[in-house]
């Protein structure tokens, strides 16, 4: 140390230079390392925009996608209340038709037990050529075979609040 002191020791404007010849080296350094810390900050940064295009993208896709579900939801609903309109309308003719169906049974059981000929009446078969029009067969086209209009016989309507079955 006592070198170093008798080298500078009188030499002010030496020891001067070397101090500026060393903060111009750390000032550069310093600038340098900021250089490249600022590119690759700008590279980051170019990197993370690229990256929220990209998330722009399919968050606009998924939006899309959301909105056609949004709209097949809002149809579907729709459907499913012209649906449920449209089953009211049928429970409500097929009880009414039952109602009917059954009240008819029980006017024609009456009509049967009161008067014998209503009675007679129902006892005689159903000709062949009517019994198309019960199973709704019927082809006047036809002279053979299922559903051919002929004459005959026929099925007994003697059990008439039951339900006719179809011809084997």
């Amino acid at each position: 140390m006592n070198l170093l002191l008798s080298f500078f020791g009188n030499k002010v404007r030496l020891i001067i230079e070397y101090a500026m010849l060393a903060l111009l080296l750390a000032v550069a350094g310093f600038s340098l390392a900021l250089w490249l810390k600022n590119s690759q900050v700008e590279e980051h940064l170019v990197d993370v925009q690229k990256d929220l295009q990209g998330a722009e993208d399919r968050i606009k896709l998924v939006e899309g996608v959301a909105e056609g579900h949004e709209q097949t939801i809002k149809d579907l609903k729709t459907l499913r209340l012209e649906d449920n309109k449209t089953l009211e309308v049928v429970l409500t003719t097929l009880s009414d038709l039952s109602t009917k169906d059954n009240n008819v049974r029980e006017e024609l059981h009456k009509l049967e037990t009161r008067n014998d000929k209503v009675a007679s009446f129902m006892d005689t078969d159903v000709p062949l050529d009517l019994q198309c029009v019960l199973y709704n067969s019927c082809n006047p086209a036809t002279t053979e075979g299922p559903g051919a209009v002929q004459g005959g016989k026929g099925i007994s309507t003697k059990h008439a609040d039951k339900a006719v079955p179809a011809p084997n």
